[in-house]
Order: structure tokens, then C-alpha cells, then sequence
């Protein structure tokens, strides 16, 4: 389920444990929905239910080439991320397969910045690469530790 607005009970959030620490941005949400449902828990949509989610500061990349353009927190933390995701939470044959797909998954996360970015700085590829180190690393890490 998406970040931006989610509803727990308090019981259900302490049966989780609530996010993870190592997350801080992005596939938090997707972590914590995999942990409610290994709870017994479920995920549902109300669609009753409104909420305004003004987009923060790691999406604001005024001095980009492309208004389209991300920030280099966006860039690191979902691609070092999704790595821990899959450490956490897939078998080990499914994390070889996801550590296979890392660089085009990452470069495909890179351009939803679109490629003029590219033209004024390196700053999004830097964070892409340090986001794939990092991201290998803690997986490889997380899978000794099964």
C-alpha cells in the first residue's frame, strides 16, 4: 500500500513492530504491508477515506535541467532499498533474480527524472550508483544473516 496515507490499529502496529529503521525513504510502506499481512493482517482500500499528500522535499530539484527531474535522496534510497525489500522478504533465488535486474531496474528509477537531467549535473547517476552498492551490500549482508 502506498505511504502517503495509511491506517493501522495500534495493536496491529505494535504486532508489526512499525516501519523499519533501515528504510528512512521509500519501499517502507511496501515493507511494512508485507509485515501486516505475514501478521494476519489485511490491506484494503477506503475509499471513503481522503487524504492530501503534499510530496516533500525529495522530489524538489529546482537547479535540474528537467522540472521532471528528482532529487538525489529520491534516486539513492529507492534503489538501495528495493534491494533491502528483497533481502528481507524473498526467497534466496528470487534476491538473485532481483540483484540480476538491479542496474536496468535502477536506470529505468534514474529516468523517471527524464534524460536532461543528465545534461547539468551527475549528481542522479552518483546517487544511483552509491544507492546499487549500498543496496547489494545490505542484501548480501541480510542473506548471511538467514
Amino acid at each position: 500500500m502506498s505511504g502517503a496515507c495509511l491506517m493501522l490499529s495500534a495493536e496491529l502496529w505494535a504486532r508489526t513492530g512499525g516501519f523499519h529503521d533501515a528504510y528512512f525513504l521509500y519501499w517502507e510502506d511496501v515493507d511494512l504491508s508485507h509485515r501486516v499481512v505475514a501478521v494476519g493482517g489485511s490491506l484494503a482500500v477506503v475509499e471513503e477515506a481522503t487524504a492530501v499528500h503534499d510530496e516533500g522535499g525529495t522530489h524538489d530539484r529546482s537547479d535540474a535541467a528537467s522540472a521532471r527531474a528528482k532529487s538525489t535522496t529520491y534516486y539513492y534510497f529507492n534503489i538501495r532499498n528495493r534491494l533491502l525489500y528483497a533481502a528481507e522478504h524473498l526467497s534466496p533465488a528470487e534476491v538473485r533474480a532481483w540483484r540480476r535486474s538491479t542496474i536496468p531496474v535502477a536506470w529505468s528509477v534514474l529516468l523517471q527524472g527524464g534524460r536532461r537531467q543528465f545534461l547539468s549535473t551527475r549528481s542522479p547517476l552518483r546517487a544511483g550508483i552509491r544507492g546499487v552498492v549500498d543496496g547489494l551490500r545490505l542484501s548480501k549482508a541480510a542473506a548471511r544473516g538467514r
